[in-house]
């Protein structure tokens, strides 16, 4: 607790519980994010709420629970692998402004956003099957879209990477999708039904087809 400067005895007893095989459980949320953080303590059993980690300089996802009720954020680190992240998360799932390769390790739903913007992802392949919210994976190195989740409830921004085709997108996306600043030199392949609006900034393809409805603007 003094190394990770968690807080007083009192704030402590109330915030965790310790276990008898030295196991620590936390009920509600808990703040770890701006400490200069280089590595995760062991022994969490469960978080009930979300998990505050960003603005740190964690390298390695080792130590954390394998269920997270609330959201986890990680933004702003050093890492550059994903395996370590719990099984179960139950809202959102920060990354961005990492240095992440590969999405191997994440877990096989999310029920809230994801944010994968501005690492140095060149491959879909280990996305959840399922999104509920936002997909973010603005400014990464991606070339293929195959890989991407059948199903994204929100927006799906891939402005800023090296996409060719828009083969591998989702029949339908719930919110906007943004495909600006890629090498797109052709529509087909556009999801049949588009939620929110659709961005085509600085890219060669200009005609949508005749399917594809959008419901933004």
């Amino acid at each position: 607790a003094e190394e990770f400067n968690l807080g007083d005895e009192d704030w402590i007893d109330e915030t965790f519980t310790f276990h008898p095989d030295g196991s620590v459980t936390v009920e509600g949320n808990l703040r770890l994010n701006g400490r200069d953080i280089t590595y995760l303590p062991k022994g969490w059993r469960e978080i009930g709420g979300s998990l505050w980690l960003y603005n740190n300089q964690i390298t390695s996802l080792e130590g954390l629970p394998e269920k997270i009720g609330g959201s986890l954020d990680l933004d702003n680190n050093q890492l550059t692998s994903l395996e370590g992240l719990p099984r179960e998360i139950g809202g959102s799932l920060y990354l961005s402004g990492n240095q992440i390769t590969s999405l191997e390790g994440l877990p096989r739903e999310i029920g809230g956003n994801l944010w994968l913007n501005s690492n140095k992802i060149t491959s879909l392949e280990g996305l959840p099957r399922e999104i509920g919210g936002y997909l973010d994976l603005r400014n990464n190195q991606i070339t293929s879209l195959e890989g991407l989740p059948r199903e994204i409830g929100g927006d799906l921004w891939l402005y800023n990477n090296q996409i060719t085709s828009l083969e591998g997108l989702p029949r339908e996306i719930g919110g906007n999708l943004n495909l600006g600043h890629n090498q797109i030199t052709s529509l087909e392949g556009l999801p049949r039904e588009i939620g929110g609006g659709l961005w085509l900034t600085n890219i060669p393809a200009t005609e949508i087809p005749e399917h594809t409805q959008i419901g933004g603007n």
